[in-house]
C-alpha cells in the first residue's frame, strides 16, 4: 500500500510544482492523489456517460497538474478535497451539458 502524505507534505510537493515545475514532486502528487480523482469520477458519472469518464480518466494527469498549479493553501482546503471537488464539478458540467431539456412548450 502506498504511503499517505500529510498536508504539509502535500504542500511542500505543490510548493515545488507551482515554483520550479518539479516532475518528480508531480509525479508524487499523481500516485498520492490519483485514487482520489478515480473515485469521485466513478461516483459522480453512471454508465450511460461512459465516453466522458473515458476521456476525463484519460486526462487525469493534465488535470491534477492544473489543480495543483491552481491550489491555494489559504482557502483552508486540503489538496485531496480540492481535487475531489473538481473531478465532481467537471462531471455535473458534463451531465448538465448532456442532458436534453425540454422546452417550456413541450413539457406542459
Amino acid at each position: 500500500m502506498a504511503k499517505r502524505f500529510s498536508t504539509s507534505q502535500d504542500l511542500e510537493l505543490i510548493k515545488k510544482v507551482q515554483d520550479h515545475g518539479d516532475n518528480e514532486a508531480m509525479s508524487q502528487l499523481i500516485v498520492q492523489h490519483s485514487g482520489v480523482y478515480e473515485s469521485v469520477l466513478k461516483q459522480s458519472l453512471s454508465s450511460d456517460y461512459d465516453v466522458f469518464k473515458n476521456e476525463i480518466h484519460e486526462d487525469k494527469n493534465f488535470y491534477l497538474y492544473k489543480w495543483a498549479m491552481n491550489y491555494d493553501p489559504s482557502r483552508n482546503m486540503k489538496y485531496p478535497t480540492w481535487v475531489g471537488q473538481n473531478v465532481k464539478w467537471m462531471c455535473m458540467n458534463v451531465v448538465n451539458r448532456t442532458r436534453p431539456w425540454e422546452s417550456l412548450e413541450e413539457g406542459s
